[in-house]
């Protein structure tokens, strides 16, 4: 949903309600407003296809199993028994065609362990010379050589109930008029709503902590 009207918390739950029962998703960016004015002038200066190419590399951080034949031993984290590491894992790379409104393929997460109750989701960017190169070699959280910058965070809540390997989440994004969107969803195939996304000014650095979340 976009423009005004979408900011109406009860039109969003009421249209929200509607779709969600054929088992479709409604989604509302952090700027709904914009985005009409986004779209309007992204529709005039599209080809036919009105497809794109990414405007940059687009990824989230996993955390990954430590493999002595393919990683940097400098970055090793040792956590309950586990060596790891942060990686950066590309959703979608710059140049890359995007048709308007489409979603970059799911990356599948789980929590690190049992005792958490929230994941927090961040979409990074990859800048210079490095980025057109992502898909191609292992780009590394801590690299102080990466001109990685946090774009936008999301956090969403842990059911404690599940046995840990089906507490999986399915992150993808958005390149609706709201480039670089991230959007959530469960096991079941429900989404959670980006309401108040936490917005990052440019060249804001990863945080130097354990990641949230692993990778399958």
């Amino acid at each position: 949903m976009v423009g005004g009207l979408s900011r109406n918390e009860y039109v969003f739950e009421q249209v929200s309600a509607v779709f969600s029962a054929r088992s479709l998703m409604v989604l509302r960016g952090p700027n709904p407003d914009l985005a009409i004015v986004r779209g309007a002038t992204l529709y005039k200066v599209k080809s036919p296809s009105h497809s794109r190419l990414a405007g940059t590399t687009y990824g989230i951080e996993t955390l990954v199993t430590f493999d002595r034949r393919k990683h940097d031993t400098k970055y090793v984290l040792r956590n309950g028994g586990k060596e790891q590491v942060r990686v950066f894992t590309v959703m979608a790379a710059k140049d890359e065609p995007i048709p308007d409104g489409a979603f970059s393929p799911p990356q599948t997460i789980y929590p690190v362990d049992e005792s958490q109750e929230e994941l927090e989701f961040t979409v990074y960017t990859l800048a210079g010379p490095q980025a057109e190169l992502a898909r191609s070699r292992i780009i590394y959280m801590e690299d102080p050589l990466q001109a990685l910058s946090k774009h936008m965070t999301v956090k969403v809540p842990v059911d404690r109930r599940l046995p840990l390997r089906e507490r999986k989440f399915d992150c993808m994004i958005s390149f609706g008029a709201d480039e670089g969107l991230p959007v959530v969803r469960d096991r079941s195939g429900r989404a959670f709503e980006v309401n108040n996304p936490t917005l990052y000014p440019p060249g804001t650095r990863p945080d130097p902590r354990l990641a949230q979340g692993s990778g399958p």
